[in-house]
Protein backbone atom coordinates (compact mmCIF):
# COMPACT_ATOMS: atom_id res chain seq x y z
CA UNK A 1 0.00 0.00 0.00
CA UNK A 2 1.45 3.60 -0.32
CA UNK A 3 -0.37 5.77 2.72
CA UNK A 4 0.29 8.96 3.17
CA UNK A 5 0.38 10.07 7.33
CA UNK A 6 -0.14 12.99 8.31
CA UNK A 7 0.52 13.68 12.12
CA UNK A 8 -1.83 17.03 12.79
CA UNK A 9 -0.83 20.11 13.58
CA UNK A 10 1.98 22.55 13.74
CA UNK A 11 4.45 22.67 16.52
CA UNK A 12 4.73 26.24 16.70
CA UNK A 13 2.76 29.11 14.99
CA UNK A 14 -0.49 28.97 14.02
CA UNK A 15 -2.09 25.53 14.07
CA UNK A 16 -0.60 24.03 17.36
CA UNK A 17 -2.31 21.11 18.89
CA UNK A 18 -4.74 20.78 22.23
CA UNK A 19 -2.55 20.44 25.15
CA UNK A 20 -4.40 18.55 28.66
CA UNK A 21 -2.71 16.20 30.38
CA UNK A 22 -0.01 15.68 27.44
CA UNK A 23 0.76 17.81 24.35
CA UNK A 24 -1.67 16.71 20.91
CA UNK A 25 1.36 17.08 18.90
CA UNK A 26 3.93 15.61 21.30
CA UNK A 27 2.00 12.23 21.11
CA UNK A 28 0.32 11.90 17.72
CA UNK A 29 4.07 12.13 16.48
CA UNK A 30 4.95 9.60 18.90
CA UNK A 31 2.29 7.10 17.25
CA UNK A 32 2.87 8.44 13.74
CA UNK A 33 6.39 7.72 13.50
CA UNK A 34 6.45 4.38 15.01
CA UNK A 35 3.48 3.89 12.80
CA UNK A 36 5.49 4.82 9.84
CA UNK A 37 8.41 2.83 10.89
CA UNK A 38 6.24 -0.54 11.24
CA UNK A 39 4.77 0.30 8.10
CA UNK A 40 8.28 0.63 6.10
CA UNK A 41 9.11 -2.54 7.66
CA UNK A 42 6.81 -4.59 6.08
CA UNK A 43 7.22 -3.31 3.00
CA UNK A 44 4.79 -0.44 2.18
CA UNK A 45 5.44 3.04 1.03
CA UNK A 46 4.66 5.74 3.79
CA UNK A 47 4.49 9.27 2.11
CA UNK A 48 4.75 11.82 5.59
CA UNK A 49 2.23 14.58 4.79
CA UNK A 50 2.91 15.74 7.98
CA UNK A 51 3.73 19.86 8.42
CA UNK A 52 5.73 21.37 11.31
CA UNK A 53 5.45 25.08 10.94
CA UNK A 54 3.26 27.18 8.41
CA UNK A 55 1.13 30.05 7.77
CA UNK A 56 -1.76 27.50 6.03
CA UNK A 57 -0.69 23.75 7.18
CA UNK A 58 -4.05 22.59 6.22
CA UNK A 59 -3.49 23.36 2.73
CA UNK A 60 0.16 22.40 2.84
CA UNK A 61 -0.81 18.81 4.24
CA UNK A 62 -3.54 18.35 1.55
CA UNK A 63 -0.55 19.39 -1.13
CA UNK A 64 1.97 16.58 -0.28
CA UNK A 65 -0.74 14.49 -0.12
CA UNK A 66 -2.62 15.00 -3.95
CA UNK A 67 1.03 15.09 -5.14
CA UNK A 68 1.38 11.31 -4.80
CA UNK A 69 -1.01 8.32 -5.75
CA UNK A 70 -2.41 7.05 -2.24
CA UNK A 71 -4.21 4.34 -1.50
CA UNK A 72 -5.54 6.23 1.80
CA UNK A 73 -4.28 9.10 3.80
CA UNK A 74 -5.04 8.94 7.29
CA UNK A 75 -4.71 11.99 10.29
CA UNK A 76 -3.81 11.86 13.42
CA UNK A 77 -5.00 13.64 16.50
CA UNK A 78 -6.36 13.86 19.66
CA UNK A 79 -9.36 15.00 21.24
CA UNK A 80 -9.78 17.75 24.07
CA UNK A 81 -12.82 18.75 25.38
CA UNK A 82 -12.32 19.72 29.24
CA UNK A 83 -9.82 18.44 32.34
CA UNK A 84 -11.13 14.86 33.68
CA UNK A 85 -10.09 11.87 34.96
CA UNK A 86 -12.90 9.90 33.57
CA UNK A 87 -12.42 7.96 30.27
CA UNK A 88 -13.43 9.74 26.67
CA UNK A 89 -12.29 7.33 24.03
CA UNK A 90 -11.34 6.99 20.47
CA UNK A 91 -13.39 8.27 17.35
CA UNK A 92 -12.43 7.92 13.53
CA UNK A 93 -13.83 10.58 10.96
CA UNK A 94 -14.84 10.63 7.45
CA UNK A 95 -15.80 13.32 5.00
CA UNK A 96 -19.67 13.74 5.29
CA UNK A 97 -20.18 14.53 1.57
CA UNK A 98 -21.98 12.86 -1.22
CA UNK A 99 -18.41 11.25 -2.99
CA UNK A 100 -17.77 7.72 -4.71
CA UNK A 101 -16.21 5.21 -2.65
CA UNK A 102 -17.52 6.00 0.46
CA UNK A 103 -19.01 3.13 2.02
CA UNK A 104 -14.88 1.70 0.80
CA UNK A 105 -13.54 4.98 2.81
CA UNK A 106 -15.92 4.21 5.67
CA UNK A 107 -14.71 0.28 6.02
CA UNK A 108 -11.20 1.62 6.05
CA UNK A 109 -12.29 3.85 9.10
CA UNK A 110 -14.37 1.27 10.81
CA UNK A 111 -11.17 -1.17 10.28
CA UNK A 112 -9.29 1.18 12.57
CA UNK A 113 -11.84 2.19 14.93
CA UNK A 114 -12.48 -1.50 15.43
CA UNK A 115 -8.80 -1.79 16.20
CA UNK A 116 -7.78 0.65 18.64
CA UNK A 117 -10.79 -0.22 20.48
CA UNK A 118 -10.04 -3.67 21.09
CA UNK A 119 -6.58 -3.35 21.18
CA UNK A 120 -6.06 0.07 23.64
CA UNK A 121 -9.27 -0.66 25.45
CA UNK A 122 -10.13 3.00 24.51
CA UNK A 123 -14.04 3.92 25.09
CA UNK A 124 -15.48 3.36 21.72
CA UNK A 125 -17.32 6.95 20.10
CA UNK A 126 -17.87 5.14 16.61
CA UNK A 127 -17.23 6.26 13.12
CA UNK A 128 -18.27 9.59 12.44
CA UNK A 129 -18.57 12.22 9.28
CA UNK A 130 -17.41 15.20 9.22
CA UNK A 131 -16.43 18.41 6.97
CA UNK A 132 -12.58 18.19 7.98
CA UNK A 133 -10.59 20.13 5.47
CA UNK A 134 -8.21 17.22 5.47
CA UNK A 135 -11.03 15.02 4.79
CA UNK A 136 -13.06 17.33 2.28
CA UNK A 137 -10.25 17.88 0.41
CA UNK A 138 -7.76 15.00 -0.31
CA UNK A 139 -8.44 13.55 -3.45
CA UNK A 140 -7.18 9.82 -1.59
CA UNK A 141 -9.97 8.18 0.39
CA UNK A 142 -9.46 9.42 3.72
CA UNK A 143 -9.43 9.25 7.37
CA UNK A 144 -9.30 11.61 10.54
CA UNK A 145 -8.52 9.70 13.48
CA UNK A 146 -8.81 11.51 16.94
CA UNK A 147 -6.30 9.26 19.54
CA UNK A 148 -8.38 9.54 23.08
CA UNK A 149 -8.69 12.53 24.57
CA UNK A 150 -5.64 14.75 25.54
CA UNK A 151 -7.57 16.37 28.47
CA UNK A 152 -8.95 13.03 30.00
CA UNK A 153 -6.51 11.41 32.40
CA UNK A 154 -8.52 8.18 31.98
CA UNK A 155 -7.60 8.09 28.18
CA UNK A 156 -3.66 9.26 28.71
CA UNK A 157 -3.20 6.12 31.42
CA UNK A 158 -3.81 3.48 28.37
CA UNK A 159 -1.69 5.32 25.60
CA UNK A 160 0.89 2.86 24.85
CA UNK A 161 2.80 4.05 21.70
CA UNK A 162 3.36 0.33 20.60
CA UNK A 163 -0.50 -0.46 20.65
CA UNK A 164 -1.74 2.33 18.92
CA UNK A 165 0.74 2.11 16.26
CA UNK A 166 0.24 -1.56 15.92
CA UNK A 167 -3.62 -1.51 16.54
CA UNK A 168 -3.66 1.83 13.40
CA UNK A 169 -1.27 -1.17 11.56
CA UNK A 170 -3.95 -3.67 11.78
CA UNK A 171 -6.60 -1.10 11.10
CA UNK A 172 -5.00 0.00 7.93
CA UNK A 173 -3.55 -2.94 6.25
CA UNK A 174 -5.96 -5.86 7.53
CA UNK A 175 -2.93 -7.73 8.71
CA UNK A 176 -1.77 -7.75 12.85
CA UNK A 177 2.20 -6.53 13.03
CA UNK A 178 4.56 -8.75 13.80
CA UNK A 179 7.67 -7.56 14.80
CA UNK A 180 11.00 -8.73 12.68
CA UNK A 181 12.99 -10.87 14.93
CA UNK A 182 16.36 -9.37 16.47
CA UNK A 183 19.14 -10.67 14.49
CA UNK A 184 22.70 -10.44 15.67
CA UNK A 185 25.03 -8.89 13.56
CA UNK A 186 27.08 -6.66 15.56
CA UNK A 187 24.38 -3.81 14.83
CA UNK A 188 21.19 -5.14 16.48
CA UNK A 189 21.66 -7.36 19.28
CA UNK A 190 19.53 -8.49 22.41
CA UNK A 191 20.60 -6.73 25.93
CA UNK A 192 19.33 -6.85 29.49
CA UNK A 193 19.22 -4.40 32.30
CA UNK A 194 22.52 -3.17 33.39
CA UNK A 195 24.29 -3.96 30.26
CA UNK A 196 26.96 -0.92 29.08
CA UNK A 197 25.71 -0.12 25.42
CA UNK A 198 27.41 2.34 22.85
CA UNK A 199 24.95 4.17 20.62
CA UNK A 200 25.80 4.04 16.97
CA UNK A 201 27.69 7.02 15.54
CA UNK A 202 25.41 6.33 12.27
CA UNK A 203 22.12 6.33 14.72
CA UNK A 204 19.62 8.93 13.29
CA UNK A 205 16.35 8.71 15.17
CA UNK A 206 15.25 7.24 18.63
CA UNK A 207 12.19 4.62 18.59
CA UNK A 208 9.64 7.24 18.96
CA UNK A 209 11.06 9.19 15.52
CA UNK A 210 12.69 11.97 17.09
CA UNK A 211 16.37 12.84 15.66
CA UNK A 212 18.84 11.70 18.33
CA UNK A 213 21.28 14.40 19.13
CA UNK A 214 24.69 14.55 17.87
CA UNK A 215 26.31 14.68 21.76
CA UNK A 216 24.45 11.26 21.97
CA UNK A 217 26.08 9.38 19.39
CA UNK A 218 29.52 7.12 20.41
CA UNK A 219 28.50 7.68 24.01
CA UNK A 220 28.26 4.58 26.75
CA UNK A 221 24.85 4.76 28.82
CA UNK A 222 23.48 1.80 30.78
CA UNK A 223 20.56 -0.06 30.10
CA UNK A 224 17.97 0.75 32.32
CA UNK A 225 14.51 -1.39 30.44
CA UNK A 226 14.52 -3.64 27.78
CA UNK A 227 11.42 -4.11 25.62
CA UNK A 228 11.25 -6.12 22.61
CA UNK A 229 14.12 -4.14 19.72
CA UNK A 230 14.76 -1.15 22.13
CA UNK A 231 16.51 -0.30 25.32
CA UNK A 232 15.77 3.17 27.67
CA UNK A 233 19.18 4.44 28.77
CA UNK A 234 20.57 6.00 31.45
CA UNK A 235 20.48 9.76 30.52
CA UNK A 236 18.36 9.72 27.73
CA UNK A 237 14.33 10.60 28.08
CA UNK A 238 13.55 8.17 25.45
CA UNK A 239 13.77 4.62 23.76
CA UNK A 240 16.94 3.85 21.77
CA UNK A 241 16.66 0.76 18.62
CA UNK A 242 18.46 -2.48 19.45
CA UNK A 243 20.38 -2.34 15.76
CA UNK A 244 21.87 1.05 17.15
CA UNK A 245 23.66 -0.35 20.15
CA UNK A 246 26.22 -2.33 20.71
CA UNK A 247 27.66 -3.73 24.13
CA UNK A 248 30.57 -1.72 25.60
CA UNK A 249 33.88 -3.55 24.59
CA UNK A 250 32.25 -5.71 21.79
CA UNK A 251 34.26 -6.02 18.57
CA UNK A 252 33.55 -3.88 16.11
CA UNK A 253 31.70 -4.68 12.49
CA UNK A 254 33.75 -6.48 10.73
CA UNK A 255 33.24 -6.07 6.35
CA UNK A 256 33.22 -9.10 4.38
CA UNK A 257 32.04 -10.59 0.66
CA UNK A 258 28.92 -11.41 -0.48
CA UNK A 259 28.54 -12.98 -4.20
CA UNK A 260 24.81 -12.18 -5.36
CA UNK A 261 22.74 -15.26 -5.67
CA UNK A 262 19.46 -14.45 -7.69
CA UNK A 263 19.71 -13.38 -11.33
CA UNK A 264 19.39 -9.70 -10.77
CA UNK A 265 19.19 -7.73 -7.30
CA UNK A 266 18.15 -4.15 -7.01
CA UNK A 267 20.50 -1.82 -5.16
CA UNK A 268 18.73 1.10 -3.40
CA UNK A 269 19.47 3.82 -2.02
CA UNK A 270 18.77 3.03 1.54
CA UNK A 271 18.08 -0.41 3.48
CA UNK A 272 14.71 -1.17 2.75
CA UNK A 273 12.63 -1.90 -0.50
CA UNK A 274 10.57 1.92 0.46
CA UNK A 275 13.95 3.06 -1.33
CA UNK A 276 14.60 4.24 -4.80
CA UNK A 277 16.86 1.63 -7.08
CA UNK A 278 19.71 3.31 -7.82
CA UNK A 279 21.16 0.51 -10.07
CA UNK A 280 21.14 -3.34 -10.37
CA UNK A 281 23.38 -6.21 -10.12
CA UNK A 282 23.90 -9.35 -11.73
CA UNK A 283 24.47 -13.00 -10.45
CA UNK A 284 27.82 -13.88 -9.19
CA UNK A 285 28.82 -10.44 -8.88
CA UNK A 286 30.70 -10.04 -5.50
CA UNK A 287 30.56 -7.33 -3.01
CA UNK A 288 32.09 -6.17 0.30
CA UNK A 289 29.74 -5.74 2.90
CA UNK A 290 30.68 -2.32 5.13
CA UNK A 291 26.91 -2.63 7.29
CA UNK A 292 24.38 -4.75 7.95
CA UNK A 293 20.83 -3.19 8.93
CA UNK A 294 18.00 -4.78 8.95
CA UNK A 295 18.94 -7.49 6.71
CA UNK A 296 20.14 -5.45 4.12
CA UNK A 297 23.94 -4.43 3.38
CA UNK A 298 25.99 -1.93 2.61
CA UNK A 299 28.36 -1.12 -0.19
CA UNK A 300 31.45 -0.64 0.13
CA UNK A 301 31.44 1.20 -3.37
CA UNK A 302 29.29 4.08 -1.75
CA UNK A 303 26.86 2.35 -4.46
CA UNK A 304 23.68 1.56 -2.11
CA UNK A 305 22.23 -1.17 -0.21
CA UNK A 306 21.54 -4.66 -1.21
CA UNK A 307 19.03 -7.27 0.40
CA UNK A 308 21.22 -10.31 2.15
CA UNK A 309 18.80 -12.34 1.58
CA UNK A 310 19.66 -12.43 -1.98
CA UNK A 311 22.81 -13.36 -1.65
CA UNK A 312 25.96 -15.79 -0.09
CA UNK A 313 28.38 -15.13 2.04
CA UNK A 314 32.13 -16.03 0.39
Amino acid sequence: MIIGLDMGHTLSGAGTGARGYVEETVKNREAGNRLMAMLREKGHTVINCTVDKSTNDLYDRVRKANAQKLDLFVSLHLNAFKPTTSEMGVETHIYNGNYSGKEANRRYAQAIQTALVQDVKWIDRKVKESNFYVLRETVAPAVLVELGFCDSQGDMNKWNTEKIAAALFRGITGTAYVAAPVVNTGKGETFKVGDRVVVSKNATTYATGQNIASWVKGQTYTVQEVKSDRCLLSGIVSWVFNKDLTLEGAPTFQPYIVIVDTDVLNVRTGAGISYPIATTVKKGQAFTIVEVKDGWGKLKSGAGWISLEYTKKK
